[in-house]
């Protein structure tokens, strides 16, 4: 059967939103990279997410196969992560209870005896913090007015944010982590497409400790614990949006 040029061209296009794999007995643990991160939002767990990648931060998925495991570790229980693929990311993922400031957790690669193990990845989580709105009655916020976000308690160090919302561009940056943060109003730019409509927008704040991974990945690696908090308000259009 022959194929015609509009299929070649949909399997092209498919492609670009698979993700990249190799399969992990193919590579040494020393040529991966390890990216963990340990997320913690409030509700008494963590999430866990690990990849394993060659080249880099931005490399080649490692999908693992055979005896290679990935395991999230504290003081007292430890669950293996479990493979997730969204057609453009392999991950391995799972839950551990605990969230408390300190909370100590250990990500282990083991690969039964093909290859050498990299157990030695460890974070702690940072201090929780609640977060709202300044003024949490004002959850209506008309664009072109400054947005004000409090948390406490505060830290050293930085906190990470960013914005986003259906009729709303993404934004993002880094503030002090003093209690508070005021979003400038240029920075809630509606879409040419969504202009006069309302919609809800979430700001996320993360105040991140970074931990350090096994020795054994030469490539490096990053393994951040974070404690993430999420504010809502609705945008709602200024007066004379339309005429812009």
């Amino acid at each position: 059967m022959k194929l015609n040029h509009v299929t070649l061209l949909l399997g092209a296009w498919a492609c670009l939103a698979c993700a990249e794999d190799v399969d992990s007995s193919a590579i040494r643990t020393r040529g991966m990279y390890a990216n963990y991160e340990a997320v913690a939002v409030g509700n008494g767990e963590t999430k866990i997410t690990a990849e394993l990648r060659v080249g880099g931060d931005n490399g080649t998925f490692v999908e693992l196969i055979g005896d290679d495991e990935l395991t999230a570790l504290t003081d007292d229980q430890d669950e293996i992560l479990r493979h997730r693929n969204t057609g453009n990311r392999h991950y391995y993922d799972g839950t551990i209870d605990g969230d408390d400031e300190g909370l100590e957790i250990q990500i282990a690669f083991t690969r039964g005896e093909d290859d050498d193990d990299a157990i030695d990845s460890f974070a702690r989580l940072p201090a929780p913090f609640d977060a709202d709105l300044e003024d949490p009655d004002e959850n209506k916020i008309e664009r072109g007015n400054d947005v004000f976000i409090v948390w406490d308690p505060d830290a050293n160090g930085d906190m990470k944010w960013s914005l986003d919302g259906a009729c709303i561009k993404l934004q993002s940056g880094s503030t002090n982590d003093d209690g508070s943060l005021t979003i400038d109003s240029d920075d809630v730019e509606v879409w040419q497409s969504n202009v006069g409509e309302s919609c809800k927008v979430t700001v996320t704040l993360d105040r991140i400790k970074k931990g350090t991974t096994d020795a054994e990945f030469e490539e490096g690696g990053e393994f951040r614990a974070i404690q993430r908090r999420t504010v809502t308000f609705t945008s709602t259009p200024a007066d004379d949006e339309s005429d812009e």
